[in-house]
């Protein structure tokens, strides 16, 4: 499910020099910023390349996720997925986060701290220990 966003924020990263960063809930391709990237002529730049590619709109981008929110600074950049009532362990609710480290390793992302990039989501449940393997 995050493949393709994956895939696409590294892109960014390696042409830019930042975290792609948003909500997929903006009405079209100016809410989509890259973290850092302040210049007239890269913002435009970076829009121009990447006009048409991002989610947009209250539609969610499949009929399990409502939003997905991309964030991050220096290194190391996130991608949060608000998701619908999926089973009886997650509730419509739930917010799951992965980070990844572009100087660490940019392939690897993963769940970083439990309690907070797993949420709403009972630590008891098998959903929470397939999720915490998430990469």
């Amino acid at each position: 499910m995050t493949a393709p966003i994956k895939s696409t924020i590294s892109q960014v990263y390696s042409e830019f020099g930042g975290c792609l960063t948003g909500v997929s809930t903006g009405a079209d391709e100016t809410t989509w910023a890259v973290d850092g990237l302040t210049e007239t002529t890269e913002v435009n730049k970076f829009r121009a390349s990447y006009k048409g590619q991002f989610p947009k709109g209250a539609s969610p981008l499949t009929p399990e996720v409502k939003t997905v929110t991309l964030a991050g600074t220096g290194t190391e950049c996130t991608i949060a997925i608000a998701t619908t009532k999926l089973g009886k362990d997650v509730p419509d609710t739930a917010v799951i986060t992965l980070t990844g480290d572009f100087a660490a390793n940019p392939v690897n992302w993963g769940i970083k701290t439990e309690a907070s990039d797993i949420q709403n989501i009972a630590s008891t449940s098998s959903a929470f220990t397939i999720i915490k393997g998430w990469k």
